[in-house]
């Protein structure tokens, strides 16, 4: 079952709505589309996303380095910082790599 082409009026909603910094999953659940399927209607925007999970200011990333050099766990950490217990592996090879090019 093939899915209505977007209409003018929808991808101008999700112009303005990417504009403001929504996710493209979100703005794609409000339209009942997918990701991708925005991210073709508005691709062309200059949209500048922020980079790391908000709220993660140079003292929270200082203190999951710190917490994780104390040795508390992975699983702990996500529940500390609101990470996703897989993305905490990730998170902290980014922030010793910044940390390391920092201090270089």
């Amino acid at each position: 079952m093939a899915t209505a082409p977007v209409t003018n009026r929808e991808r101008e909603r999700m112009r303005e709505m990417r504009a403001r910094g929504l996710s493209l999953s979100a703005i794609g659940a409000e339209f009942g589309r997918s990701a991708r399927c925005v991210l073709d209607h508005v691709k062309d925007i200059s949209v500048h996303c922020r980079h790391g999970r908000r709220g993660m200011d140079d003292a929270a990333k200082a203190r999951m380095l710190a917490a994780h050099a104390a040795g508390v766990g992975k699983d702990d950490l996500a529940k500390r910082f609101g990470l996703a217990p897989q993305s905490v592996h990730p998170t902290l090879n980014r922030l010793r790599k910044m940390q390391h090019g920092a201090s270089a």
